[in-house]
């Protein structure tokens, strides 16, 4: 296996070229709150008691795209404000300064 040198980041006015824009950094941020919301989910739905009906492989893989899809229409749509939070943490210039 070959370890490569890391990439220099870039400093001064090249920086700021390579700055994400508003519409990349409110992407990535609802991203964030849909994975958080799954992870909520996915960790209610682990402390619930199971169920001897439905408990098969098949559901439990049918729950779990439920929950994805829960946590990305929900952060999507109504969002708990945690994309905001998170995008005007970025926008502010929050990453690396």
């Amino acid at each position: 296996m070959q370890i490569l040198p890391a990439t220099p980041l870039p400093v001064g006015p090249q920086a700021e070229m390579s700055r994400p824009g508003a519409a990349e950094i409110a992407k990535a941020a609802t991203g964030f709150e849909a994975l958080f919301l799954d992870t909520l989910l996915k960790g209610a739905r682990a402390g619930m008691p199971g169920d001897n009906l439905t408990g098969g492989s098949a559901v439990s893989s049918a729950q779990q795209m439920l929950d994805t899809q829960l946590s990305q229409s929900a952060a999507s749509a109504a969002g708990f404000g945690i994309a905001e939070a998170v995008a005007r943490q970025f926008d502010q210039g929050g990453i690396g300064e």
